[in-house]
């Protein structure tokens, strides 16, 4: 009988892209007796035949079977157990899941002549069974060989630095236009990655020394940019400076006190700041000059106190003079104090007078 699908009702099921075809006759009269001695033979061999006619369909499977070169009526089975004839049907089973393939490296020119190897990775799934069946003989590796050859399209329509710098976006446009030419095949374009992009040795040493130019050159105008800035810093200081002098001091100051903190080993020579501005010769002489008078004074003051004691001394005599006895005792507070404990001094408490005669023997 010749079936028609009703124009007037949407059909959503996966069929719709394989409706029956009109003819003569509704099934030839050879299919019919194959389907039938398909019958018979199974019922023969029961129970072995059984484990012929049955196939495990899994959860995430679907299988499209073919009854002598046609498609059966549902179309796709699964999951479950699923009965074929055998002899006179074919099945296909499908996997549903997602899956990936990579895509070879390939030398690729871009825009700018820059030749490159580029290498991605495919993420894929398929939703409609009947149409990677049917529509396409081996629905891996047609979409793999898409694959390869967007690549390379799309890359070659682009400059070297829109790939470095809009890798995502290239993907996403790779992604889009496998998803469509892939869309009549069943086939689901989920997600493409570049995994990789490799440039000659010679381009990536050209490319090396170019980003270091341009790091140094931003390295200078920012260098100079500060130096700039804190001329102008100390000049507006500098003014401030000028009209209050004890500014200045109170810097010299905060510095002294900066560059002599804790666990510091700087030596400072706190100079007057009138010194600092003298030229080095000036400030030696000045040094000498000082020197010299420190030494003048200090041999003054000794004369001095020499004279002074000389005349404390002869007023200490003319005392003692008149009474010997004066004179020992201070003999003896003189031996006491250079014979105080921490002194090694050895002492001869002889009298003048006993040497003087000593002398006198070794002489005659």
């Amino acid at each position: 009988m010749d079936r028609e699908i009703l124009p007037n009702i949407k059909d959503t099921s996966p069929l719709r892209r394989y409706p029956p075809m009109k003819t003569t006759e509704s099934t030839p009269c050879s299919e019919t007796i194959l389907i039938a001695l398909s019958y018979l033979m199974m019922v023969i061999l029961f129970p072995f035949a059984v484990f012929c006619c049955m196939i495990t369909v899994k959860e995430y499977e679907r299988v499209v079977i073919l009854r002598l070169g046609r498609l059966r009526k549902r179309g796709m089975f699964g999951p479950g157990v699923v009965f074929v004839l055998p002899c006179v049907d074919e099945y296909h089973k499908v996997d549903m899941r997602t899956k990936a393939f990579d895509v070879e490296p390939q030398e690729i020119l871009t825009k700018d002549s820059v030749t490159i190897s580029v290498d991605a990775v495919v993420y894929y799934s398929i939703r409609n069974p009947l149409d990677s069946v049917l529509q396409v003989a081996n629905v891996t590796e047609s979409t793999r060989l898409l694959a390869q050859t967007t690549l390379r399209n799309v890359i070659g329509t682009k400059n070297l630095m829109e790939m470095l710098t809009a890798k995502e976006t290239l993907s996403k446009t790779i992604e889009q236009i496998l998803d469509d030419a892939t869309d009549a095949w069943g086939v689901k374009v989920e997600r493409v990655e570049m995994t990789d992009l490799r440039l000659p040795t010679s381009m990536q040493r050209a490319m090396a020394a170019e980003a270091e130019a341009l790091r140094e050159a931003k390295a200078k105008i920012v260098a100079a940019e500060g130096e700039l800035n804190s001329s102008r810093a100390l000049k507006q200081a500098s003014d401030v400076m000028a009209s209050n002098p004890i500014t200045l001091q109170l810097r010299y100051l905060q510095t002294m006190s900066t560059i002599s903190s804790e666990k510091n080993s700087t030596i400072v020579f706190p100079f007057p700041l009138e010194q600092m501005s003298l030229p080095v010769s000036m400030q030696k002489a000045m040094a000498a000059e000082q020197e010299a008078r420190r030494e003048a004074e200090a041999k003054v003051v000794a004369a001095n106190g020499e004279l002074v004691a000389s005349e404390n001394l002869k007023l200490a005599s003319e005392v003692m003079e008149g009474n010997p006895i004066s004179l020992q005792l201070r003999y003896l507070q003189t031996i006491n104090t250079i014979s105080n404990k921490n002194n090694h001094t050895i002492i001869l408490p002889f009298s003048t007078d006993f040497f003087k005669r000593n002398l006198e023997v070794m002489e005659n």
